[in-house]
């Protein structure tokens, strides 16, 4: 099985005050009994860094620490863009047009799609798109 980790689930597992940060961070502990192999990308990682610094900047320079130490202990891998995942990444865009996607959720369901991922760690309701199941679920 392989899991995507989208950018408001980072956010959820390390902001307390986050509303999903409960649901957040019991599923992500349920993770550590399965043989799950999780992805990220690095556009994620700026998202995550970039929402947590207009925050709380030390926060966010926490967080770039704990994605390090769960990339050591969890190995989540960090996926880079090439030049065929941003053709893939702009065509969402237009695909979706009418989602107002972001360029990293368009870039995620590109990496989502390439990677044959299986499931999404996810509160975004544009991740339903890829046609993966989002897990814990789904908010509007």
């Amino acid at each position: 099985m392989s899991l995507f980790i989208h950018t408001g689930a980072f956010i959820a597992l390390f902001d307390e005050s986050d509303h999903y940060h409960a649901e957040a961070a019991q599923y992500y502990r349920a993770l550590d009994a399965l043989a799950v192999q999780q992805v990220t990308s690095v556009g994620v990682v700026g998202e995550t860094y970039t929402w947590l610094s207009h925050r709380n900047f030390a926060a966010a320079l926490r967080w770039l620490h704990a994605a390090d130490q769960a990339a050591a202990d969890h190995g989540v891998a960090v996926l880079f863009p090439d030049p065929d995942v941003d053709r893939d990444t702009r065509q969402n865009i237009s695909r979706y047009a009418d989602q107002e996607l972001s360029y990293v959720d368009a870039q995620s369901l590109a990496f989502i799609q390439r990677e044959g991922v299986d499931t999404i760690f996810a509160f975004d309701h544009h991740m339903l798109l890829s046609g993966r199941t989002v897990m814990p679920r789904a908010a509007g």
